[in-house]
């Protein structure tokens, strides 16, 4: 394992660096910090998507009332036709007649979709106000638990400076193309690396469980160092 110490001693000293880093990315206060942004932003979608659903029930609103103004114009001069049709022209009044009860029957049809608009407008006044009042306490708690975790944050810099300092010295010792390979693996997260091997009842086992095939054994055997076949891990032999 000689030849494989100062990448074991890089390895130990990066597991500790990402130890520190796990601990303050999932500290119990970023977590809550993170849990109240995301509600933070879903209170603002309803108030952002509540005001184009108001913007679109004004409109609508507002049309439809022109709508009825106009109707009722009708209504009104339809009455005005009425007094001035003779009494004794039974067939031309009964056709303003019925003219005037069509008229107010769409009017009817258009109050109650009034009626509606001011309901549905009612409900999203009152839930853009619950979702206001929400992201304001959702502001607080989240500025407290922000501190928190920044202060947690601060108490372990110091120690995390020190590990970067000394990951990149033992860097320095550790060949080249051996860095290569484990930069490789701990990108795609496989963690660790570097694992010796497992000798059992006679057969070379990866630290994911899986026997080493025979040419990955002989590697091992003659170089002392390999890739398992499976996880692609680098398997060294003591």
């Amino acid at each position: 394992m000689s030849n494989f110490k100062a990448l074991s001693d890089y390895q130990e000293i990066d597991f500790a660096l990402l130890k520190l880093r796990v601990e303050v990315e999932r500290n119990a206060d970023m977590q809550r910090f993170e849990k109240t942004k995301a509600e933070y932003n879903a209170a603002h979608k309803t108030v952002s998507d509540n005001n184009e659903a108001a913007g679109k029930i004004v409109t609508f609103y507002q049309k439809t009332l022109e709508g009825y103004t106009d109707y009722m114009k009708k209504i009104d001069e339809l009455i005005q036709k009425l007094e001035e049709t003779p009494e004794t022209d039974d067939a031309a009044r009964k056709d303003v007649v019925l003219e005037i009860e069509a008229m107010r029957n769409r009017l009817a049809s258009i109050e109650k979709r009034l009626n509606d608009s001011r309901a549905n407008a009612d409900v999203l006044i009152k839930t853009s106000t619950e979702a206001r009042m929400r992201q304001k306490k959702l502001k607080e708690e989240g500025a407290k638990y922000s501190a928190a975790a920044e202060a947690f944050k601060k108490e372990r810099e110091p120690r995390m400076a020190e590990l970067s300092k000394k990951l990149a010295l033992k860097r320095g010792e550790v060949d080249p193309k051996l860095m290569e390979r484990y930069d490789r693996l701990a990108h795609d997260k496989k963690y660790p690396p570097l694992v010796a091997v497992k000798l059992i009842d006679k057969s070379y086992y990866c630290y994911c469980g899986i026997e080493l095939s025979n040419s990955a054994k002989e590697e091992l055997l003659e170089k002392g160092l390999c890739n398992c076949g499976n996880c692609g891990r680098m398997v060294y032999k003591d």
